[in-house]
């Protein structure tokens, strides 16, 4: 007999997919203000 994969596994890959598919839609764009250097007084 072939052994079948159990449905709560597959449910489980099928909610991970998903999940990442998710934050990759809803993450920020990854352009980012560049660095400036700034004058600290600490007197």
């Amino acid at each position: 007999m072939k052994k079948v994969v159990p449905v709560n596994k597959i449910k489980l890959i099928v909610i991970v997919a998903f999940a990442g598919f998710f934050c990759m839609a809803c993450a920020p764009d990854r352009k980012q203000a560049p660095l400036v250097l700034q004058d600290l007084n600490y007197t």
